[in-house]
């Protein structure tokens, strides 16, 4: 009896999978060497994998109390301690395992193990690749250390790990698994499908695999292809409730709805207390437009799990989905008041609610509405154009706003009602103020009252004893008004009377002492002139600066300073210092500069801005989900904005995009300046402007990962040969972000153009508000009525870009995909900002899932005219 000999006989029988071979075995090593750790560790072992936990447990701690440098005794129980949820033991047992003996793979692998559950997820992977130094070919260490990786967002790293196992075991289903896991999350679509299909050939239950190559054929519009795959994942695995969602989804939009029905009834009954069941039931419902049905899934769902915001945000942005923007109202409410006020969600669940608020109907316009309206018109990511509507409608219910107006507009009687007192409710109103001070008023009724208030406003400002009784009420809201009028660029109507005494006004006050007078009076008068002309072209601006500045004015005066004296100055001394990258000489471009020299466009205010920005294949497969990407290069994608304006576009491209290097150019001054205040304003960085004609950037010595040129090409010369400039500075493999107009959608603006040519009405601020004056007048069916629903119509500078643009072209979708093929470019994608509309021609084109086929979106817009909302935003890849 040689104990070595019988200890190695019961590990081999272990090993075969021979418990009682291997009981009689160790028992004799114990009994040829009762003291020796060895063979009480041994038989520790064989005790454990019989199941009993207890008395290995005790060999073991004897094995370890008699040789306290048996590393292996250290690892079995620590396994053991795991197996039985006692985790921190565990842990401190494989450590000092591993401590004694580094090469032990065993203790490293389960440290990772129990760091993985723990959320450690660097220091499970560092443990991982301790176990692979001491063990190549430990598999499950491969394992788990490839997804940890790729968990952590490190999927190249991930890949390489999967790869490395596969040359020692090159027909491992699971290695493969978590190559095409890799893969996946670096957007290589085609080499994990690859990976993919080899792990299931080897291994065809892998229900994982077959759902991750169902979610993959699916985002890339292939649902016909994700069914199949998911009717098997299903198959392996009908009890999963994720794996019957996303099968329910595809089945969907692969036209097989009454097999999606089936799939998401049943699982709701095999599983009734499931939200995911249940949301995949409500999806069902809406997608066949039985919407009452889908609002008892989703309150089933809450009843079933209603803590937090969360479920009400989501029901809502499935409904809005659906274009039932009445409905999702109440369920984004709920989830607004739902959000706590400082919480990282809020945001989106602000964005969520200006959606549903958009073209809101009257009879929803009620007063309770007034909260959330005010904080998503405070919160800077929730775009503003969509909340003016149920603002305004809010506001008229007031009976203040309602005598406003009412009535046939004379000046004398709402002069009247302003001295008596009867408007004072609008003085005092927060949801009003806000309003002003954050958006372009885009509703007519609301422009009609404010500019019958303006001008009682100037009228009393002329009368020092009727300015110094309203001061005290009517300041704030003046300066409001003041903000608003200078955010649309004094487009509100202007009779030769009103001229007239703001002048009178305007030189009154800039010869009126600092110190001398009721400081409120001379407030109020100051914002009532600023309701009519900027304030820093006025020249008693720094007398009001400096008033402003010693802080008895109030904060509405401090940020009407702000807006209208110090933020101009800004701009100016950032104009005078801008770099200049190219000549501007061709006569089209100069035309097009000295027009946004003047105005500026957009004067935006809000960005609506990401909390964090996303690595780029990222933020571009989350626009275009069958979009491939190398995934070498976009770590900090260069990017060029070739006609950056006034540098919304920048901002959002900075923000969009983790680490992007950007430059952005214009050809006007006036604009580039703007662009740069706000940008430093957010605190952006990356964002390097600079004055420039697009035309001739083919002399740029550098290549971009992304090229962006919207709404520019059509006012230039020649959109095709600076097109062509362009993509000469896109990279290989590179994206490019083009806006052009839409020849069908601006039938209206065509008109326009005949109308404003034949009354002669002059490219000026003057003409501009004369203009709009005489649209506002017509019937209600005239064409150029359609107008009035484009915000651009009601500020100056955006309704000269509108209509009286010094030079455009407009383009047809087969004139476009002529140009992209001689181009050498591939058609990517349209870009919405009306989410329904990619629904809407899915379930009228099924035959093409991807939508890139230009001739049916051409054939959608046929019967959609304004599907694109008057310009094409799409992106193409350069080969």
């Amino acid at each position: 009896g040689n104990p070595d000999a019988r200890r190695a006989l019961a590990l081999a029988a272990l090993r075969r999978q021979r418990p009682d071979t291997a009981l009689t075995a160790a028992g004799t090593a114990l009994a040829l060497a009762p003291g020796a750790a060895e063979a009480v560790a041994t038989l520790g072992l064989v005790e454990l994998l019989r199941g009993r936990a207890e008395l290995a447990d005790r060999l073991f701690r004897r094995a370890v109390a008699a040789n306290p440098g048996l590393a292996e005794a250290q690892a079995n129980r620590a396994a053991l301690l795991a197996r039985t949820g006692r985790e921190a033991e565990a842990a401190e047992a494989a450590a000092i395992a591993a401590d004694r003996k580094p090469l032990l793979p065993a203790p490293h692998h389960l440290l990772g193990t129990l760091r993985v559950r723990g959320g450690r997820l660097e220091e499970a992977a560092a443990s991982f690749a301790r176990a692979l130094a001491g063990d190549p070919g430990h598999l499950d260490a491969r394992l788990n250390l490839a997804d940890t990786l790729r968990r952590l967002g490190r999927p190249a790293e991930a890949a390489a790990a999967a790869r490395d196992g596969l040359a020692l075991r090159p027909a491992e289903p699971g290695l493969l698994a978590n190559l095409g896991a890799a893969l996946q999350a670096q957007g290589r679509d085609s080499a994990a499908l690859a990976a993919y299909g080899r792990a299931l050939a080897l291994a065809p239950g892998l229900a994982e695999v077959d759902n991750n190559m169902g979610l993959m054929h699916h985002a890339a519009g292939r649902p016909v292809a994700a069914a199949e795959h998911l009717r098997r994942a299903h198959a392996a695995r009908p009890g999963d409730v994720r794996i019957a969602g996303n099968l329910t989804a595809a089945l969907l939009d692969a036209g097989a709805d009454a097999e999606a029905g089936r799939i998401a009834a049943l699982t709701v009954q095999a599983n009734p207390d499931s939200p995911e069941a249940l949301d995949a039931l409500a999806q069902v419902f809406v997608r066949l437009d039985r919407l009452d049905e889908a609002e008892a899934a989703l309150r089933e769902r809450l009843r079933r799990s209603p803590a937090g915001p969360g479920p009400w945000a989501q029901a809502g942005a499935l409904l809005l989905r659906a274009g039932a923007r009445a409905r999702a109202l109440p369920w984004l409410r709920q989830a607004l008041r739902l959000t706590p006020a400082e919480a990282p969600g809020r945001g989106r669940v602000l964005a969520l609610l200006g959606q549903a608020l958009r073209d809101l109907p009257p009879a929803l316009a009620e007063e309770s509405l007034r909260t959330d309206l005010a904080a998503a018109l405070e919160d800077p990511g929730t775009e503003k154009p969509h909340l003016v509507r149920a603002a305004a409608l809010v506001l008229a219910g007031g009976p203040a706003m309602a005598r406003l107006a009412a009535g046939d507009g004379n000046a004398d009687a709402v002069a009247a009602d302003l001295r008596a007192g009867t408007l004072d409710p609008l003085a005092l109103d927060p949801l009003l103020a806000t309003l002003l001070e954050a958006a372009v008023v885009t509703e007519p009724a609301l422009e009609r009252a404010l500019t019958r208030l303006r001008r009682a406003l100037l009228d009393a400002a002329g009368d020092a004893d009727a300015a110094a009784a309203l001061a005290g009420r009517w300041t704030n809201l003046a300066c409001a008004l003041a903000q608003q009028c200078f955010l649309n660029e004094y487009a509100f109507d202007e009779a030769d009377a009103e001229t007239e005494a703001a002048d009178r006004l305007g030189g009154a006050l800039a010869r009126t002492d600092v110190g001398g007078g009721d400081g409120r009076a001379e407030a109020l008068r100051i914002a009532v002139y600023a309701c009519y002309r900027p304030l820093h072209r006025w020249a008693g601006a720094e007398h009001t600066a400096v008033r402003a500045a010693a802080a008895d004015w109030g904060p509405a005066m401090a940020r009407l300073v702000a807006r209208q004296i110090a933020e101009p100055r800004e701009e100016a001394a950032l104009a005078a210092a801008m770099p200049r990258l190219t000549a501007i000489e061709d006569r089209v471009s100069l035309a097009v500069r000295a027009q946004y020299e003047e105005s500026p466009h957009p004067r935006w205010r809000h960005a609506g801005l990401l909390d964090e920005p996303m690595p780029a294949p990222r933020a571009l497969r989350a626009l275009f989900p069958h979009l491939e990407l190398e995934p070498a290069g976009w770590d900090a994608p260069a990017i060029l904005i070739a006609g950056c304006g006034t540098g919304r576009e920048s901002v959002w491209t900075a923000n969009q995009f983790r680490g992007a290097r950007v430059v952005a150019v214009d050809l006007s001054l006036a604009s580039l300046a703007y662009a740069q205040r706000q940008t430093r304003r957010l605190g952006l960085e990356g964002i390097a402007y600079a004055q420039a004609d697009l035309s001739r950037l083919g002399g740029l010595d550098r290549r971009f990962d992304i090229v962006q040129s919207v709404g520019v090409l059509h006012h230039t010369a020649d959109p095709l040969g600076n097109w062509r400039v362009l993509a000469g500075l896109v990279r290989p493999g590179g994206l490019m972000k083009i806006g052009l107009y839409s020849e069908t959608a601006r039938r209206t603006i065509v008109e326009a153009h005949g109308f404003i040519a034949e009354r002669g009405i002059p490219a000026t601020p003057a003409g501009i508000r004369r203009f709009r004056q005489e649209v506002l007048a017509l019937p209600e069916g005239h064409a150029l009525r359609r107008l009035v629903q484009s915000v651009d119509f009601f500020s100056v500078s955006a309704c000269r870009d509108l209509v009286f643009h010094v030079h455009e072209h407009r383009m047809t979708l087969p004139q476009i995909a002529g140009w992209i093929a001689e181009l050498g470019l591939e058609f990517v994608g349209f870009q919405f900002d009306e989410p329904s509309t990619a629904g809407l021609y899915r379930r009228r084109f099924p035959e093409d899932p991807a939508m890139t086929r230009l001739d049916l979106w051409d054939r959608f817009e046929a019967e959609h005219p304004f599907a694109f909302g008057g310009l094409y935003q799409f992106w193409v890849r350069k080969p």
